[in-house]
């Protein structure tokens, strides 16, 4: 299989379209709630102007944050599969939060070094790790090995991954300027996009 053959962007993005259609109820709830929980956070951030009030609130919003992406993948993950998600899914994979929680620190330092060399190798790295999430939520690996099979899935790919990922931040951008509602149907397609997208790449 060449490079040009992996994947399409407009098959990755039909997908998410169609599976999104599919599932927007539940996926347009699962969205507003964790927009709720975002308000709120950074509603007391705003009100409460003390440093380590502001730390706690800070590092909470974090984890919270890492709860709710790992839940999303999950959902994402299913919904590529075939399946139907269902409230459960928000929950099921929490026991991996652990690895999720060490591998988002790995990272985002190892983004960070490559930032502070001159800001590309950050962003080359970025790409070459980013499906590592997605291997710890779907085969339970130490972040470790998931950083380790991210960069395997995505070697001789990275410039058409920048791509795809700078179509997903248009996709998005022109959701949030419908008033932020067109997010509830962007939002989803890049998820579910992603996943299909991860599960193309680890399978060759």
């Amino acid at each position: 299989m060449t490079d040009t053959q992996a994947f399409s962007y407009g098959e990755v993005i039909r997908f998410g379209w169609e599976k999104t259609k599919q599932h927007i109820k539940f996926l347009a709830l699962v969205l507003l709630g964790v927009w709720v929980i975002q308000f709120i956070f950074g509603f007391f951030q705003n009100q409460i102007d003390f440093w380590l009030v502001d730390l706690i609130l800070g590092i909470g919003g974090w984890l919270v944050n890492l709860v709710v992406s790992l839940a999303l993948l999950t959902i994402a993950l299913k919904i590529t599969d075939g399946g139907t998600p269902g409230t459960a899914d928000l929950t099921v994979k929490l026991p991996l939060f652990k690895n999720y929680l060490v591998g988002s620190i790995y990272y985002g330092l190892i983004v960070l070094g490559g930032m502070l060399l001159l800001v590309i190798p950050g962003i080359i790295w970025a790409i070459q790790y980013q499906f590592y999430p997605y291997a710890i939520v779907d085969k339970g690996a130490s972040p470790k090995e998931a950083l380790a099979m991210s960069k395997q899935m995505t070697m001789g790919r990275r410039w058409r991954l920048f791509l795809f990922g700078s179509i997903l931040g248009l996709l998005n951008l022109g959701g949030a300027l419908l008033f932020g509602v067109g997010l509830l149907v962007t939002v989803p397609i890049s998820m579910i996009g992603m996943a299909y997208l991860y599960r193309k790449l680890s399978a060759r």
